[in-house]
């Protein structure tokens, strides 16, 4: 495998309400950890698993009950052993040797002759695995806040992953490097607890085969690094969020563009793969009657070429409708979303798919679809979808996302049979056809 880039998270400090070693394991440098006071101790430990949760770790066999390792994994671990004549602080790296095995030495900062038990029940003692390819733990942090005593939480890192091959090598990577985090147990080893969740994002509509900085932020904390595009413009990569957040509290921008997240979404659990695929809506010079694309781009449909002009793989999305003078605009899907009640009409809307970062979905408003309709008419409208592959508007009533007046239960709807305004009850059954708004 690999090396994977680790990139630093700001902002640590104001995360973390009891920092232990002082701020970082940064800290920690080697004329400290080699003192010739201190103390190099021979350690084997077994890793167990706190969690018997199959979702919360790729590598975790359901049938044997056993975590799985691979050649040239390792065992981070280190603490603070502040009784008297204890060992001070220690770290050190254990190297798998079969089953959940690991055998090393760790160094301590004074002299030691206590037990090894007696050491890793020290109230700071921690561990975290360290996955073939990684070997720079020097940006962890620990903290005696959370569920588990002492847990070493990687609040923030960056594994960018570019092939399949990476990825099922160690199921993204990512997730064994942040997912094994826990305590030790005395006379045992040690306990392995996923801390944090995993965002795994695939971003198509980049320019392809370039470098793009991405830059997570949630809180107080910005997460940065760089990724490589491929030959499609497409960015694969994952990291590593605190759990208990909502999806919809980050901000993700990749090579300038913002992506967006649905509000929907759950609060993510630690342990737990989020796959999350967004395009970015790269429009130049759009023009109506143009179609928008999976790729995120616009394309003039020409049904009498091979794939009606669009590139191969790319199957066209929505009709653009109306431009303004700085070329943003509307466009309506190829398709209707069927017939239903008003908030079920503005959520299957918002819902739509694909989704596309600089770009909304939603349920048009009265004045949205007047700007449509005032370009070529209500009939125009209604008829041109068929001609970019799509199914015209039906000659029937649609929702709009106005309310007749403020607080009202009537909404305003137009009717495509007679080309004009009217109003429905928010319980009444309608047609539902969604717009993009770029």
């Amino acid at each position: 495998m690999k090396t994977k880039n680790i990139f630093q998270a700001l902002a640590l400090a104001m995360l973390l309400p009891v920092m232990l070693l002082a701020t970082a394991c940064s800290n920690i440098n080697d004329d400290e950890i080699t003192d010739k006071n201190g103390y190099t101790l021979p350690v084997t430990v077994n890793v167990t698993r706190q969690s018997e949760d199959p979702a919360t770790k790729a590598t975790y066999n359901e049938t044997t009950k056993m975590l799985e390792f691979s050649m040239g994994d390792q065992l981070f671990v280190q603490g603070n052993d502040e009784r008297e004549g204890g060992a001070g602080r220690f770290a050190g790296t254990l190297t798998w040797t079969s089953g959940g095995t690991f055998s090393g030495t760790i160094t301590t900062q004074k002299e030691y002759t206590g037990t090894f038990d007696a050491l890793f029940s020290a109230s700071s003692a921690g561990a975290i695995l360290l996955p073939a390819g990684y070997d720079n733990p020097r940006y962890l942090s620990i903290s005696n806040s959370g569920t588990y005593s002492a847990q070493i939480t990687l609040f923030a890192s960056y594994a960018f992953v570019s092939s399949t091959t990476e990825k099922t090598a160690k199921a993204l990577a990512v997730e064994q490097f942040n997912l094994e985090i826990g305590t030790y147990s005395s006379g045992i080893g040690f306990a392995l607890s996923p801390s944090n969740a995993i965002l795994s994002f695939t971003i198509t509509g980049l320019t392809p085969s370039t470098n793009v900085t991405a830059k997570l932020k949630t809180g107080s904390l910005t997460i940065r690094g760089e990724v490589t595009t491929d030959a499609d413009g497409t960015a694969t990569f994952a990291m590593a969020v605190i759990r208990g957040i909502n999806i919809n509290q980050l901000t993700l921008t990749v090579g300038g563009n913002d992506i967006t997240f649905s509000s929907s979404d759950k609060k993510l659990e630690a342990g737990h793969i989020y796959n999350i695929t967004r395009t970015v809506l790269n429009l130049i010079s759009p023009e109506v009657g143009q179609v928008i694309g999976s790729d995120g781009k616009n394309h003039t449909y020409n049904s009498s070429v091979p794939n009606n002009g669009l590139p191969a793989g790319v199957t066209p999305v929505a009709r653009i409708c109306y431009v303004d003078g700085t070329g943003h605009g509307l466009a309506l899907a190829l398709t209707d979303e069927g017939e239903m009640v008003w908030s079920t009409a503005k959520t299957t809307c918002t819902a739509h798919t694909p989704a596309f970062s600089s770009g909304t979905w939603k349920l048009a408003t009265q004045e949205e679809w007047n700007k449509m309709i005032n370009v070529a008419g209500g009939t125009a409208l209604r008829d041109s979808f068929e001609g970019v592959g799509g199914n015209n508007i039906a000659s029937r009533s649609y929702w709009s996302s106005t309310e007749y007046s403020s607080g009202s239960d009537f909404v305003q709807i137009y009717n495509f049979y007679h080309c004009g305004w009217g109003s429905s009850t928010k319980g009444g059954q309608v047609s539902v056809r969604a717009c993009l708004a770029f």
